[in-house]
């Protein structure tokens, strides 16, 4: 594992500020509570109990704790690695929906067919990738007509596919900008005409 997977994550400050304790700290106190031969849950479960940290903390803190400990890898989750790329859009969410949708331009995106298991107009896209995986691409209104889009490509067997699919999923979402773009002036001309 590189130095950087060895990283917990969340600054020191930021985890200290919220929760008392340094990474050191936490990492002293859960290893004498025996956390290094526990399951992931049962530290959080620990954490939230002996510490009254809220979920998210408990969460955070067992996960940092896990990477120190070489435990976890960076961008492992409980059930592979994930890819997540996020972008803020000059479009509607209802318009980068359509693109997505657009079967000629999705496979234009994406380079491959696939087929949606949820398909929630203008809010979530679901769908197996091909190549291995599970993609959930969200859209999230923002004010001025912008729209968030955020895609988690989970699942992943090995960390070294992760890199490559954030490059991948951020040149999708620009792309999907771009065809928002050209779609938005032809309805301004032929609104105009």
């Amino acid at each position: 594992m590189s130095k950087a997977q060895k990283s917990p994550g969340m600054t020191d400050a930021a985890v200290k500020a919220k929760t008392g304790r340094s990474w050191t700290g936490w990492r002293t106190a859960l290893d004498k509570l025996g956390a290094k031969t526990m399951d992931h849950a049962d530290i959080v479960k620990l954490l939230a109990a002996k510490y009254k940290l809220t979920w998210w903390w408990a969460q955070g803190v067992t996960v940092g704790y896990e990477r120190l400990i070489r435990k976890r890898a960076l961008y492992q989750k409980r059930d592979g690695f994930a890819a997540g790329v996020s972008k803020t859009c000059a479009a509607s969410a209802k318009t980068l929906f359509k693109i997505f949708d657009d079967p000629k331009i999705r496979r234009a995106l994406l380079g491959t067919d696939i087929v949606f298991s949820t398909r929630l107009p203008a809010k979530r896209l679901r769908f197996a990738w091909p190549k291995g995986g599970r993609v959930v691409i969200d859209f999230y209104p923002k004010p001025s007509g912008k729209t968030q889009v955020v895609v988690q490509h989970e699942k992943l067997a090995k960390a070294s596919q992760v890199v490559r699919l954030k490059t991948f999923w951020q040149g999708v979402i620009a792309a999907a900008e771009g065809f928002a773009g050209v779609a938005s002036t032809k309805a301004t001309k032929k609104r105009t005409a």
